[in-house]
């Protein structure tokens, strides 16, 4: 896996979830609260749990964190590997 980014702060953030149920509401809620998030396969390296992923930019991540009030099991930092190809990192506020 290609750790180096290219860029210091991401412009996108993911939430993964434990199971399709949560993802799905979570969705929905996000779409009520206006927030409009990107659904994604989860990636292997990020373990057990659901397989969708939502993504939202940066700049709704507080919104959407106020949002999912908890719903969702991990938050990931999605920057630009040198390779081009995105590498999601654990994050913690």
């Amino acid at each position: 896996m290609d750790t180096q980014t290219t860029s210091s702060s991401p412009a996108e953030f993911v939430f993964a979830f434990a199971n399709t149920r949560d993802a799905i509401e979570g969705e929905k809620e996000l779409l009520a609260g206006g927030v409009s998030p990107g659904v994604m396969p989860r990636p292997d390296y990020l373990g057990a749990g659901c397989g969708i992923c939502l993504r939202v930019r940066a700049a709704e991540l507080e919104r959407a964190r106020s949002i999912l009030d908890g719903s969702f099991q991990g938050i990931y930092a999605a920057e630009t590997a040198a390779s081009g190809k995105k590498v999601l990192s654990p994050w913690n506020p």
